[in-house]
């Protein structure tokens, strides 16, 4: 008796085994695509898969739907603000100097935001593109004394054109809230 259980284990096994793999296969293309970020491949598989597939594709065509208009509302309202501000620039020449100064300051640095936003929209949905972290980060530290760079690995990202005025603007807060500092290129994982 148990002679003939372990010689049907046996042969029943690779079967089982080759049953299963080809049963989790859709599964597996499924996941790997959701990983990769791209859209499921056609629907094959059961029923319930092609439906999570089919929902897959409908919530990243919805995302990217709400992201453009936001994209959009955002792009309108700094627009939308380039014209108090600078009425609110011209007004300012009236004011006495002391009070003056500061409020220039302030006038233009609202400026500058709303030009950051602006490109921000204009590069939104620019390529992405292999930027090499280190060296770009190498570039903003060598206009700013004020910031060091440690020593680190070159990491390679693809991103949009935005990181250099990310990087930047992360600079120029270190050196005027905290006079300055230190950064560090690391890699955590296999991600990047």
């Amino acid at each position: 008796m148990l002679v003939a259980l372990a010689v049907s284990l046996v042969v029943l096994a690779p079967l089982v085994w080759i049953f299963a793999r080809r049963l989790t296969r859709p599964f597996r293309v499924l996941a790997r695509a959701i990983d990769a970020g791209l859209d499921p491949p056609e629907a094959q598989g059961p029923r319930e898969l092609q439906e999570a597939a089919g929902a897959i594709v409908q919530l990243r065509t919805r995302l990217a739907a709400e992201s453009e208009e936001r994209l959009r509302m955002l792009t309108a309202v700094a627009h939308d603000l380039r014209t108090p501000l600078t009425s609110l620039k011209l007004r300012l020449e009236s004011v006495a100097e002391p009070q003056r100064a500061r409020m220039v300051d302030d006038a233009n640095r609202m400026q500058a935001m709303i030009a950051d936003v602006l490109d921000f929209a204009r590069t939104a949905d620019a390529e992405r593109r292999a930027v090499a972290v280190r060296d770009l980060i190498a570039q903003v530290v060598a206009d700013a004394p004020a910031m060091t760079l440690d020593d680190g690995p070159e990491v390679t990202v693809c991103v949009g054109a935005g990181l250099r005025r990310a990087v930047e603007n992360l600079v120029r807060n270190a050196i005027d809230y905290a006079g300055g500092g230190r950064i560090a290129v690391a890699r955590r994982g296999s991600r990047r």
